[in-house]
């Protein structure tokens, strides 16, 4: 019995030592020679990347704005996130129609600028004429996060110092609104602008989002009223809220700052029903152009 004992003994310990060097012989997975070593999602060494490309930017020069677009939007996919948290940290207008385009067409295959360039070929008598427009890519914050799934594009002909005629069917205020499955649409009046915004807007919860709701109308609003010399200063009401049957109102205001004899001011309020679901849109006008100087 001890000789049969001892010799099971030995074969377990035998056993346990090659186990042992087996796990700590064990080779761990080989890594993918495909993937880089590092990925990051909206890292330091992506943002770097971005606003390198941002910086070649210069003012009132389409050429450099249209170069950092293309830039932008030849970066592989993997840049979305970062791209999107330089938008979210953006301050500077120019910047963020930039950036904002180039995530458009990274993400929808829609590029904004084509799109409005083509509608104008297909549509305008006398196309030439409509490059003479400032175009402009609309991209602040509230309208951004208020309306996610359509992008805004404004065409503005000048009335100052000489007024510039606008080919039909444009007129002197133009909006284009892209989406990623519609045709380009082509807004002229408030009354256009109001059925799509009612359309699109998602229904606001909270008394934040109703405010922002409010400030991005006004950033659509004054692109169809203004002669493009205005200067606005934006200001945002509380929300008011009826008790008998929970609508509730914001009211919102945007005044010209007195310069040159410019002046005026427009005001709006947006109704909401107790869902948070836009049912009305009010807005008065009074805008005085004084003797404008050239563009700040």
């Amino acid at each position: 019995m001890t000789a049969r004992t001892d010799l099971v003994w030995t074969l377990v310990l035998c056993g346990a030592v090659l186990l042992a060097g087996g796990l700590s012989g064990a080779r761990s997975p080989a890594r993918s020679k495909t993937r880089p070593a590092t990925q990051p999602q909206g890292g330091a060494e992506q943002i770097a990347k971005i606003n390198q490309i941002l910086s070649r930017l210069r003012p009132r020069d389409p050429k450099s704005e249209q170069a950092a677009e293309n830039a932008l939007s030849a970066l592989p996919k993997a840049y979305l996130p970062a791209m999107k948290k330089v938008l979210s940290a953006q301050k500077d207008p120019l910047r963020r129609g930039v950036l904002d385009s180039a995530v458009v067409r990274l993400e929808w295959g829609v590029d904004p600028r084509r799109a409005v360039s083509e509608w104008i070929d297909k549509n305008v008598k006398k196309p030439p004429a409509a490059r003479l427009a400032r175009l402009k890519r609309l991209a602040d914050e509230a309208l951004l996060l208020a309306l996610s799934e359509v992008r805004f594009t404004s065409l503005l002909f000048r009335r100052w110092p000489v007024a510039r005629e606008s080919p039909a069917p444009l007129k002197s205020n133009n909006i284009f609104v892209i989406s990623p499955s519609s045709p380009v649409q082509h807004l002229t009046n408030l009354k256009q602008l109001g059925r799509l915004y009612t359309k699109h807007l998602p229904a606001m919860k909270t008394h934040q989002a109703k405010q922002q709701a409010a400030r991005a109308w006004l950033c659509l609003s004054r692109q169809l009223q203004s002669d493009g010399m205005f200067v606005f200063k934006v200001r945002i009401g509380g929300v008011s809220t009826n008790k008998s049957d929970g609508t509730s109102r914001v009211v919102a205001k945007a005044t010209v700052q007195p310069k040159a004899g410019d002046r005026g001011w427009i005001r709006t309020t947006l109704t909401f029903d107790r869902e948070g679901r836009l049912t009305d849109i009010r807005e008065q006008t009074r805008l005085t152009p004084g003797l404008h100087g050239p563009p700040s």
